[in-house]
């Protein structure tokens, strides 16, 4: 079912909800990275949408301990792992505090290490 709604042409894939969250945010922070792999192939995905609190489908991801789809959302050249959200958090910063440690690992390879440093 999700397979035919990406392929609609009047489905507008960067929609966002109340809280300012896309569907990439809800397939990142739920860890289907089947859906995450799906809305990436669409052109019209912004892949470093910040919702309501700042948060980026990387940082969802990172939160959530979701390692496959850190590493899918780090493939992609647009996505920026050193985006903050509004409380000043970086991806790697989410990470941390859900102690998941290959994604901490992932995220300090493409994390920019002196202006983390600097928080």
């Amino acid at each position: 079912m999700a397979k035919l709604l990406l392929k609609a042409p009047s489905i507008q894939l960067d929609s966002k909800d109340r809280h300012g969250r896309t569907p990439l945010s809800w397939a990142a922070a739920s860890g289907n990275i089947e859906m995450v792999k799906s809305l990436l192939g669409a052109s019209n995905v912004n892949v470093n949408s910040q919702d309501n609190n700042g948060r980026t489908p990387l940082s969802w991801a990172a939160s959530s301990n979701s390692y496959d789809i850190v590493q899918v959302l780090l493939r992609m050249p647009d996505t920026d792992a050193n985006l903050k959200d509004h409380d000043g958090r970086t991806p790697l910063s989410w990470a941390i505090r859900s102690a998941g440690q290959g994604t901490i690992e992932a995220l300090k390879r493409q994390t920019d290490s002196r202006r983390f440093m600097a928080q």
